[in-house]
């Protein structure tokens, strides 16, 4: 039967963290043995303990990344729907209160209070009976949007859907992927300073935190030499390819929501492990005494690697190195003796007939201009 119901946003309820060993950006997260490897919270919105309400959220505010964060969001009628397929369900007291627990195949649980709902500035209503949960899903093109309903006993809620209009609201219990891990990625000793390290990193969906001791890089490439743009931020973006000098290794990266803004190089990257055409990039690696990006013959790229691709290098090289220079004077450059052409490029690699105002390549050297 459909229902059709509108939403109103209650009272805010201040937010805590918790300290049980299973955390997900400091909220406790559950592990129920899914298939898909989702992770549920413990509890709602706006709650400190499984058996609390917590906050009733109309549609229209939907609350997960605007009260916790990115990592965290409002699940989807196929998460909705492995939890219910794929856990037991039962009805039980905790502390009191009345609520649905959904228990994996590891035998971990989680417990969703009869919360019922509001209508209005009165309520709750239904509590004790059933509690209706939010899922981020529409029904079909319409306005209406899919609910787990938690009841007594189980409903199967497949027609079960709300307008999401301005009088009724529900509580919202949050999920999250699985699988955002810190990250360990070997880096390469200098063989000229042998105590800095060089690894590359990327990561299309989430961003990271490097550890202390350690400074990325975009990075263009102008002939033969890779022009090293330190980013900034100890933040590292997502689909943001970078290399890493750090005074340790391996490097420990730790997912987070802070975002940063990053112009990004010439630099590329895959998630995972990827089969590759045998010199079609440069990778990074120390041979001969020079690190730099060398032509690479292999097949496999491993997984979260950075390279720059054979076209963005014009020059027909093995090889093509770091410059770390500091900003040289222009008239030295201009001035210099033997040099018979003047090459001068801009930060993004673009030749140019005279040096402009802000960073220049010239004749391989970075001259800044004020």
């Amino acid at each position: 039967m459909k229902r059709f119901f509108s939403f109103f946003i209650f009272l805010h309820i201040g937010l805590s963290a918790f300290t049980q060993d299973n955390l997900v950006n400091n909220r406790e997260a559950v592990d129920l043995n899914l298939p898909s490897g989702k992770l549920w919270a413990s509890c709602n919105i706006g709650a400190d303990s499984p058996e609390q309400f917590g906050t009733y959220y109309n549609w229209a505010n939907n609350p997960v990344q605007g009260y916790w964060d990115e990592v965290w969001r409002t699940p989807t009628k196929e998460e909705r729907d492995e939890l219910t397929q794929n856990c037991t369900y039962s009805v039980e007291y905790v502390n009191g209160v009345m609520g649905a627990r959904y228990t994996g195949s590891n035998g971990n649980s989680i417990f969703l209070p009869f919360a019922g709902y509001y209508q209005s500035s009165s309520g709750p209503f239904n509590v004790g009976i059933g509690g209706q949960y939010w899922t981020y899903t529409p029904y079909g093109e319409s306005d209406a949007h899919w609910i787990l309903a938690a009841n007594s006993p189980q409903q199967d809620d497949d027609s079960a859907y709300y307008w999401p209009l301005s009088y009724f609201s529900f509580p919202v219990r949050p999920v999250c992927d699985g699988n955002i891990e810190m990250v360990e990625i070997d880096a390469h000793p200098d063989p000229e300073a042998p105590s800095d390290y060089y690894a590359t990193f990327f990561s299309s969906d989430h961003n990271y935190t490097l550890p202390e001791g350690s400074t990325a890089y975009t990075g263009k490439v102008i002939g033969s030499e890779l022009i090293l743009i330190e980013t900034g931020t100890n933040v590292i973006p997502a689909s943001t390819a970078v290399i890493i000098k750090s005074d340790m290794t391996p490097v420990t990266l730790t997912p987070t929501t802070e975002n940063a803004t990053v112009e990004k190089g010439d630099l590329l990257g895959y998630d995972e492990e990827t089969s590759c055409e045998p010199r079609s990039m440069y990778v990074l690696s120390a041979l001969n005494g020079i690190m730099g990006f060398y032509l690479y013959k292999g097949t496999t790229l491993g997984a979260h690697k950075a390279f720059l691709p054979i076209d963005a290098v014009q020059a027909n090289v093995n090889v093509i190195t770091f410059l770390f220079d500091e900003a040289t004077d222009v008239e030295q450059i201009l001035t210099r003796p033997h040099t018979t052409q003047t090459a001068i490029y801009n930060i993004y690699g673009q030749r140019i007939a005279q040096p402009a105002k802000g960073l220049n390549i010239i004749n391989g050297k970075k001259v800044l201009i004020k």
